[in-house]
């Protein structure tokens, strides 16, 4: 999720987010709380990340309001983060389907108004400027 561009302003309300759920927690996502957890501390110093509760991280929340997240998110950074967990990879993959879904319906409907302008006889047709695009 850190690239080298720091946090943009697309990351905001994921940082938003993060920062109500960690509940004083220093405020800035963490990069380990979207990586596997750690191993535990063989001395039990720091409680482990396993032990902490599920709703107190992003991929906690509801399905709706994680998608309502990563909808400020561009395409390639949503197919990104479908390596952090198999529940990211879930909710980002049902999220790009959609997205090509609606591209692929609104190219068809772009296609459907290009077929439209042309005309009905085929001879007419081939010699018609938008006869390569339809």
């Amino acid at each position: 999720v850190h690239g080298g561009k720091g946090t943009g302003p697309k990351m905001a309300a994921v940082l938003a987010a993060e920062r109500v759920l960690s509940e004083g927690e220093g405020g800035a996502m963490d990069s380990a709380r979207l990586s596997p957890p750690p191993l535990p501390q063989p001395r039990g110093e720091a409680p482990a990340l396993e032990q902490l509760p599920q709703s107190n991280t992003l991929v906690g929340l509801p399905i709706v309001a994680i998608e309502s997240i990563l909808g400020f998110l561009s395409y390639d950074e949503t197919s990104q983060l479908r390596l952090v967990c198999k529940r990211m990879d879930l909710v980002c993959q049902r999220m790009l389907n959609q997205g090509f879904l609606k591209v692929e319906r609104y190219h068809n409907l772009c296609q459907k108004q290009v077929k439209a302008q042309l005309p009905r006889r085929e001879s007419e047709r081939r010699n018609h400027s938008l006869a390569r695009h339809a």
